[in-house]
């Protein structure tokens, strides 16, 4: 059980070993895809979209030299809707059952793979009767938008505690909050309570006619919707707030796949204009952890002079997590 107030931050790296691509990995892959014309292309032409528009949205997102497609699309708000559709139709394909579960039986027998589930690890420090599982003291703040996490904790919880029903199983799940800053992939079944819903694995599932690429379209239109910009965030000004109430009330902090934009740094330590990492009483700079895969010398000494001064580690796999976070 975990019994330290504590915060996980996550970045896209907290995705990649369950089959999601990296911030530069999906602008590579939405680029590709409309570049070779297949049926992502077919679909951004259909909502809406001219050619030229698809078009004008590749050559500037290829010619942007941002590392991201959210960075882009922060700076061009008239490709936004266009932008979280081609985002949606790719990582809803991603999306996978088999990668969060199935695929680790091989892996777990591999001394190279078996430390790297982290969400299982996770989930094993979440150890407790059923009746004291909510006394984990555990909140997650992802700026990702896949619902793997939830998916796997819900899939997971369910088996654990199989004599249980389902409502009182997530009743307890959901005592642990994961606040996607920029939205999600539209509602998971079973585990938000309200529609329309978007089912995790729904590209690939074998029940569902895909003649018809209505089907299709309407599950992207569902789940793009739910994806908000930068400037959207600020805006829903409650997002930031309960972020920041969440890394005010912990004992520890945790940066797990994080690229430590200082955008988005702003918004989870930038409160009236003050820096919580170095406001008098609040000391948030001495409770932060986390991983630096493929960080500047540079960026580091800046994440220090920002207040993050634990930012140590030059590698991010689940024995990170076990040496360090639990």
């Amino acid at each position: 059980m975990i019994k330290n107030k504590t915060v996980l931050i996550l970045g896209a790296g907290a995705s990649i070993n369950y089959g999601f691509p990296s911030g530069l990995q999906l602008k590579a892959e939405i680029c590709r895809e409309i570049n070779k014309r297949g049926d992502i292309y077919d679909d951004l032409i259909r909502f809406r979209n001219s050619e030229d528009e698809v078009q004008s949205f590749y050559d500037n997102l290829l010619l942007s030299s941002e590392m991201s497609i959210d960075a882009f699309l922060e700076h061009n708000p008239k490709y936004f809707d266009l932008g979280r559709r081609a985002i949606a139709n790719i990582l809803l394909r991603k999306e996978r059952h088999d990668e969060l579960f199935d695929k680790w039986i091989d892996k777990w027998l591999d001394p190279q793979n078996k430390d790297k589930h982290w969400y299982q690890l996770l989930f094993s420090k979440l150890n407790a009767q059923f009746e004291d599982f909510e006394k984990n003291e555990l909140k997650i703040i992802t700026f990702n938008y896949d619902r793997s996490l939830e998916y796997f904790l819900l899939k997971s919880m369910t088996a654990k505690y199989s004599e249980h029903k389902a409502e009182d199983i997530l009743a307890k799940l959901l005592k642990i909050p994961i606040l996607h800053i920029y939205g999600k992939l539209g509602n998971l079944p079973g585990y938000d309570s309200q529609g329309p819903f978007v089912h995790y694995d729904i590209f690939h599932e074998a029940k569902i006619e895909r003649k018809d690429g209505s089907w299709w379209r309407n599950y992207i239109y569902n789940a793009s919707s739910k994806i908000i910009t930068i400037h959207q965030a600020k805006e829903k000004g409650d997002v930031i707030e309960t972020a920041q109430s969440y890394l005010k009330d912990s004992q520890r902090i945790y940066f797990l796949g994080f690229g430590y934009d200082f955008v988005n740094m702003g918004h989870l330590f930038l409160w009236n204009r003050l820096n919580l990492l170095k406001q008098e009483g609040i000391d948030l700079g001495q409770r932060c952890f986390g991983t630096m895969m493929g960080l500047s010398p540079h960026h580091k000494i800046s994440l220090q002079e920002f207040g993050l001064i634990n930012i140590e580690q030059e590698d991010y796999d689940a024995r990170v997590i076990h040496s360090k976070l639990f």
